[in-house]
């Protein structure tokens, strides 16, 4: 398995992404860094490729345009994926999912660039990060094989997420789908909301899906954190060790099983 870190990314294995890297090295992975551009040589010998937040070259923390992936390289994975490969994106809130709309249509699915709250939109802080909860009672995570593992031990009953945007994408599976009423904040720049901040209805959207595309796997993210642990930039921790995401690590080796054909 391989993560991008050809791409500015914000998520590689040298920083917020390690967690995950441990635990697929556990789970039997050789795992490692993919420093240069997609491409056919690059891509050789890569069974799941896992790319997170990545970034134009000249795109700065707060710029919402531009595509981090020339069309050459887009290419590359679609050709990679068609050719039995693995493809994991994980794109976040807004600014990541305008940053890989153009990769995310090349799969035909569709992604909303803003920050996904829970029905009624947010309770206090806008700018506060946003708890999710998917489960199999309420109907938010998906019977699947990613979520029913391979044994008893690997069933995932919840994940959480940790704000994130929404997508969608015909024909693929929604892994976890958002409750009715969870809306999408659009701010005109991240970060900057007030009270005229615009407002989408994502209910019924997902923050994860996964499809089949020639030999191969694709995954797609709304939400980067939860497969991983990493702090909050507050004193607390998202993704694998916050009190509500007892089997996101369950998911996330799961994912990347299935992505793998394992």
């Amino acid at each position: 398995m391989a993560v991008d870190a050809a791409h500015r990314n914000v998520n590689t294995l040298r920083d917020r992404y390690a967690a995950l890297g441990e635990l697929l090295a556990a789970d039997g992975c050789v795992v490692r860094s993919l420093d240069p551009p997609f491409d056919a040589a690059a891509l050789a010998g890569v069974d799941v490729l896992v790319i997170s937040n990545a970034r134009p070259a000249a795109a700065g923390e707060g710029s919402a345009t531009g595509d981090a992936f020339a069309p050459a390289e887009v290419a590359a994975l679609v050709a990679f994926v068609e050719a039995g490969g693995g493809l994991l994106v994980a794109a976040d809130h807004m600014p990541a999912p305008g940053w890989a709309r153009g990769l995310a249509a090349a799969f035909g699915v569709e992604v909303v660039d803003g920050f996904v709250h829970g029905p009624g939109g947010p309770a206090g802080d806008a700018g506060s990060w946003s708890v999710l909860v998917f489960d199999r009672e309420g109907g938010g995570l998906a019977d699947h094989p990613v979520t029913r593992g391979r044994a008893a031990g690997d069933r995932v009953e919840a994940v959480a997420t940790f704000t994130g945007s929404a997508l969608r994408a015909e024909g693929a599976a929604s892994l976890l789908t958002l409750p009715r009423g969870a809306v999408a904040l659009l701010p005109a720049a991240p970060w900057k909301f007030d009270d005229a901040t615009p407002r989408r209805d994502v209910g019924g959207w997902s923050q994860a899906v996964v499809l089949e595309r020639g030999e191969g796997r694709a995954a797609f993210l709304a939400e980067a954190a939860m497969i991983t642990s990493m702090g909050d930039g507050r004193g607390g921790r998202l993704g694998f060790d916050h009190p509500r995401a007892t089997h996101n690590a369950r998911f996330a080796r799961n994912l990347v099983r299935w992505l793998a054909g394992r």
